[in-house]
């Protein structure tokens, strides 16, 4: 396998180095995207958020500043993007605003609280996933 071919599936389930570089690179060129994407939700101050496929965490800065009276619960199935995403908002976890978990979206984790959006910026799926 090329390496472009390799550093192209990274954007699906970044995975080691290659994946770090990939996240690096969503962030800094989603922020756009997330602020369009968050603007139409309308979200209120106690609303609580889950987003599917966190990536590097840009949106839930962008999210939890708006939602000081409630919470942004997110999953994502790349440990890469897990770590990237915790060290980004690390202020916002240890203030309890957002809840972090890797997971796949196949085993849905359940919540406590409730959702009222559902935020996907950016969802890469394999062939394989459309087909089940």
């Amino acid at each position: 396998m090329g390496m472009f071919k390799r550093f192209s599936l990274q954007f699906a389930r970044p995975e080691g180095y290659l994946g770090r570089v990939a996240g690096k690179l969503m962030a800094s060129t989603g922020v756009k995207n997330n602020e369009w994407t968050i603007s139409l939700l309308q979200i209120k101050r106690s609303d609580h958020v889950l987003e599917i496929g966190f990536g590097p965490g840009v949106a839930i800065d962008l999210v939890s500043n708006l939602i000081p009276n409630g919470q942004y619960v997110g999953i994502d199935y790349s440990y890469v993007m897990l770590q990237a995403a915790k060290k980004r908002n690390k202020q916002a976890i240890q203030e309890q605003r957002v809840k972090l978990q890797l997971a796949d979206v196949n085993q849905f984790p359940t919540f406590k609280s409730l959702t009222k959006f559902f935020l996907s910026i950016r969802l890469f799926f394999g062939k394989n996933r459309l087909n089940h």
